[in-house]
C-alpha cells in the first residue's frame, strides 16, 4: 500500500512544487537574457555595422562585442541561472522524499535551512502573483494506492523519465535541424556573395558565430541529458529485477534506491531547459505515459 495520491496534495508539498516552479522559471529567464544578448543583440549590431561600415570605431566595437558574446556563451550568465536551478532541484528532491519512506541521505550542496527558506520565500512569491497553486495537485497522476511503496516509487520515476526522454528526443531533432540550416546558409551566402576573406568574417561569420555556438552547446547538453535519463531508467529496471528475485534484501534495495535518487538529483541540477512553447506543443500527457509504462 502507498499514500502518494494523498501525501502529494498536502499543502506543504504543494508549496514545494510552487517554489521549484518559480525557481526554474527564474533560471529559464536568465538563460533567455543570455540568448538575447549573445545572439539577437549581435545580429542587430551587425545591421548597424553594415549601414556604417566605413566607421572604424564602430567596427572595433562590433568585433569586440562579438568576442564578448562568444565568451558569455561559456561562462558568466550560467553562474546565476545554475544557482536557481540547483535550488529548484533540491526542492523537487525534497518533494520526492516526502512521498517515499526511504532513508534520506542525498548529498546536496545546499543546506536544509536554505531549502526550507526558499520554499517559504518562493511559494509566497508564486501565490502573491495570484497564481493558483492548485495546478500542482496530483503531480503524479493515477497512482494505484494498492501498489507497494517501491513499485509506486518506480512508476512515478518512470513517468518522469519516459515523458522527458520523449520530449528531449524531439527537441534534439529540432536543434540539429536548426544548426544544419544555419551552417548550410552560411556556406551558401559565402558562395553567392563571393566575398573576400575579411568580408566573409565580418559580415557572415561574426554575426552568426554566437548562434552556431549556442546550438552546438544545446545539442551537446541535451544529448548528455538523454544519456543520463537512459542510465536512470536502466537503474530502475535493474532494481526491479532485484526486488523480484530477492524481495527480502531490504538493505540492498534501499541503498540502490538512494543511489538512484542521488543520480536523479544530479541530473536535475544540470538538465537543459526546454522552451515552454515546445514543451506544451509536443510532450505527451502524463496519462498517456502512464498507459505506455503500465
Amino acid at each position: 500500500m502507498n499514500c502518494i495520491n494523498i501525501i502529494q496534495n498536502e499543502h506543504n508539498n504543494i508549496k514545494k512544487l510552487a517554489a521549484q516552479n518559480l525557481l526554474y522559471t527564474i533560471s529559464k529567464n536568465i538563460k533567455l537574457l543570455k540568448f538575447i544578448f549573445t545572439v539577437i543583440f549581435t545580429m542587430i549590431l551587425n545591421i548597424f555595422y553594415l549601414i556604417w561600415q566605413d566607421n572604424t570605431t564602430l567596427g572595433f566595437i562590433y568585433v569586440f562585442l562579438c568576442f564578448i558574446s562568444v565568451l558569455i556563451q561559456f561562462f558568466p550568465f550560467d553562474l546565476f541561472s545554475t544557482k536557481y536551478q540547483r535550488l529548484a532541484a533540491s526542492i523537487q528532491q525534497e518533494f520526492d522524499h516526502g512521498l517515499y519512506p526511504f532513508e534520506k541521505n542525498i548529498v546536496k550542496s545546499i543546506t536544509q535551512f536554505e531549502i526550507d527558506s526558499a520554499i517559504r520565500k518562493y511559494s509566497y512569491k508564486f501565490n502573491k502573483k495570484k497564481k493558483n497553486m492548485n495546478v500542482f495537485e496530483n503531480w503524479y497522476q493515477n497512482i494505484d494506492a494498492n501498489l507497494s511503496n517501491e513499485v509506486a516509487f518506480f512508476t512515478c520515476q518512470k513517468i518522469n523519465i519516459t515523458w522527458e526522454s520523449d520530449l528531449r528526443g524531439k527537441y534534439n531533432i529540432l536543434l540539429v535541424s536548426f544548426e544544419s540550416i544555419v551552417l548550410l546558409s552560411l556556406f551558401a551566402i559565402s558562395m553567392v556573395m563571393n566575398c573576400y576573406f575579411r568580408e566573409t568574417i565580418m559580415y557572415v561569420f561574426l554575426p552568426t558565430i554566437s548562434l552556431v555556438i549556442y546550438f552546438a552547446i544545446s545539442i551537446y547538453r541535451n544529448t548528455k541529458c538523454l544519456s543520463l535519463l537512459k542510465r536512470n531508467y536502466r537503474s530502475i529496471s535493474n532494481i526491479e529485477i532485484i526486488i523480484k528475485n530477492d524481495p527480502n534484501n531490504i538493505m540492498n534495495i534501499n541503498e540502490l534506491i538512494n543511489n538512484l535518487q542521488q543520480d536523479i538529483y544530479e541530473y536535475r541540477q544540470i538538465a537543459l531547459f526546454i522552451p515552454d512553447f515546445f514543451y506544451n506543443l509536443f510532450r505527451k500527457t502524463e496519462q498517456d505515459m502512464l498507459k505506455d509504462i503500465l
